[in-house]
């Protein structure tokens, strides 16, 4: 099983990386949940998410990630401190969600290339629509790279099509 996973996220990160340039180091966009899940199951957020995209990687957590982290605090003690080591971008907006914040970080076309790493199931559906945004998310204890969405693919075709039959 676990030849089969390197494989496929090898693929997936090559796929981005060779048609959507994104180069090395990566950002990954982390949301609350994410981060608590990691931080229930002790893993050490940018090792295990260097070992599998099996490429150096730049931990962005968002000040309205970090506020959303300060009400899970009474429940998972030391959540905070284990964010601290990573880049805490300062949002220009007033009064989103996290999961809005990491919407408009992206955007429609993630010129920024980031790679967003989350637990929310809605906030993943909405991301697909968006183009060339790999998700990451847990699966029990196993950290898994979603395949390239509709959207993704859509506009990786029309991009092929234009480069090869002008």
């Amino acid at each position: 099983m676990g030849r089969k996973k390197n494989k496929f996220v090898k693929k997936a990160v090559n796929f981005y990386k060779y048609v959507f340039k994104f180069d090395p180091p990566l950002s990954i966009v982390l949301d609350g949940n994410f981060i608590a899940i990691a931080k229930k199951k002790k893993f050490d957020l940018k090792d295990i998410i260097q070992k599998t995209l099996d490429e150096k990687v730049h931990i962005i957590i968002t000040s309205c990630v970090v506020n959303e982290l300060k009400e899970f605090e009474s429940k998972i003690p030391g959540l905070l401190d284990s964010i601290m080591n990573y880049k805490i971008e300062e949002c220009t907006h007033k009064d989103l969600i996290p999961e809005g914040c990491i919407k408009t970080m992206i955007g429609h076309k993630n010129k920024k290339k980031y790679f967003v790493a989350t637990q929310d199931v809605m906030l993943r559906n909405q991301l697909r629509k968006s183009i060339a945004v790999p998700l990451l998310f847990f699966d029990q204890n196993m950290l898994l790279i979603e395949k390239p969405s509709k959207a993704t693919l859509d506009s990786y075709e029309k991009v092929h099509k234009q480069l090869f039959y002008i």
